[in-house]
């Protein structure tokens, strides 16, 4: 019966445990909720200019580009809690739940008039149902979907 060889030289750098990597040198692929959060705390400003915007297509700035931004910013903070969570997925339940919202604007109990009255009750729920809401929340849902797949399979590959 033969006996296999010791060689220590052969097994050291199996016993060595590897440096840990500086956060400068971590790849991107190890932050991608940092920048989901960073791309959140870019959407939120914007979208509350999209309220106080007072120049040429004021109108549609606050009503239309809002509703876009207000679905991004909800799917970019989704994937920022949960960055493994499928892009698709995030962007049709972000999707789903804000054109939820936007048909319990038909609904107007007494209880939320005074929450719908606030700024931000009126900036989160709204108030008054439109159509013309749903093709901007499905283009932010677009643009959300885009982001969250370019960075899932481009920048974290």
């Amino acid at each position: 019966m033969r006996m296999a060889r010791h060689d220590p030289e052969a097994n050291a750098s199996l016993a060595q445990p590897t440096p840990p990597q500086s956060s400068a040198a971590r790849p991107l692929s190890m932050r991608p909720r940092l920048l989901h959060l960073a791309t959140a705390m870019l959407l939120v400003p914007l979208g509350l200019a999209t309220k106080f915007y007072t120049g040429p297509g004021a109108v549609w700035v606050a009503d239309s580009a809002g509703g876009l931004l207000y679905v991004l910013f909800f799917i970019v903070l989704a994937l920022a809690l949960q960055p493994r969570w499928s892009a698709a997925g995030v962007a049709l339940s972000v999707l789903a739940i804000t054109s939820a919202l936007e048909v319990l604007q038909l609904w107007h109990p007494p209880w939320l008039a005074p929450i719908r009255a606030s700024f931000l009750g009126h900036a989160l729920l709204g108030n008054t149902f439109s159509w013309m809401d749903f093709p901007h929340y499905l283009a932010g849902a677009l643009l959300g979907f885009g982001y969250g797949w370019f960075v899932q399979h481009r920048l974290t590959r």
